[in-house]
């Protein structure tokens, strides 16, 4: 009978840990497909038949973050946290929320505190780079935490995309458009990467190579994670400016034109106050034009 009952519970005991473990999966395969509303619908019920298992609350906590629900991206987390104090991915979740929230003293203290617990910690590393490169204006830190994220992980598309942006702001095209060529040799469709590739070849007056690249990125440009979408608007006047310096005025027009349907554009007061009244001069910066923020970081 004792046999009996050991096996009936081992039987239960794996049960449990067999649905855990493909209710998790498969939500962390949703949440990794951008697929976040599809990851909600797995981890809500489960949260509620589990109310304590902090891997998932911080799955759901991220799902949240990366659709702007941030309130409740909190509460998960730190009920996750309230769990298990050590959980190094806790931690790293609540900095990248803080960096969102623009907390960013908290989000530094958490992402240190991730690495305290493991030194070889990867998405801390990355996300403590992106904080410092594109937040607090510390390059040199930021360029030493995602070249050891890309150390540990040489397959980290997030990492090598906010690197090349360091690069190319020190006008180090070479350096970006190796870590900018690796994305899009991951995806050609990596909207961020594309615009960020047209304006190293238009930093190179690399003018018709920068066009198709920001028609690529206006083509797959989404709205889907609301931190990485870029304003078409920017895209359209980056395109205009490449037709200006090819002295093809007629095209330059029409996207400025474009452009200004966004906000952005030759009679803008955005623009006017970077460039004075005249646009069509050669050799627009864009490293001027909207500082570090043109450059979009890549959340994970």
């Amino acid at each position: 009978m004792r046999s009996i009952f050991i096996f009936t519970f081992l039987l239960l005991s794996f049960n449990f840990v067999a649905q855990e473990n493909d209710a998790l999966l498969n939500a962390e395969k949703l949440i990794d497909n951008k697929k976040f509303t599809d990851a909600l619908s797995i981890l809500n019920p489960y949260i509620e038949q589990y109310p304590s298992d902090f891997k998932a609350l911080i799955l759901r906590g991220k799902s949240n973050r990366k659709i702007g629900n941030y309130d409740v991206a909190f509460l998960d987390i730190t009920t996750a946290l309230k769990i298990n104090r050590n959980y190094t991915l806790g931690y790293a979740e609540l900095g990248k929320l803080y960096i969102m929230k623009e907390s960013y003293t908290l989000a530094l203290s958490n992402l240190n505190k991730a690495i305290q617990i493991d030194s070889t910690f990867q998405d801390a590393y990355a996300s403590r780079g992106t904080l410092y490169s594109y937040y607090l204006n510390k390059d040199s830190l930021g360029l030493l935490d995602l070249n050891k994220a890309i150390q540990l992980d040489s397959t980290d598309v997030s990492a090598r995309y906010n690197r090349s942006n360091i690069y190319s702001d020190k006008e180090n095209y070479t350096e970006a458009l190796n870590d900018l060529n690796f994305c899009l040799n991951k995806n050609p469709n990596d909207h961020l990467a594309l615009n960020a590739r047209g304006n190293c070849y238009y930093e190179l007056k690399e003018y018709n190579k920068a066009i198709v690249d920001y028609s690529k990125a206006l083509e797959s440009n989404s709205e889907l994670i609301p931190q990485e979408f870029l304003n078409p608007g920017d895209i359209y006047f980056s395109i205009g400016a490449c037709y200006a310096n090819l002295n093809k005025s007629t095209k330059a027009r029409y996207y400025f034109n474009k452009a200004q349907e966004y906000g952005v554009g030759p009679d803008s007061e955005k623009s006017k106050q970077t460039f004075g009244e005249n646009l069509f001069k050669p050799t627009i910066h864009f490293n001027n034009f909207n500082s570090r923020g043109y450059f979009k970081f890549k959340s994970y």
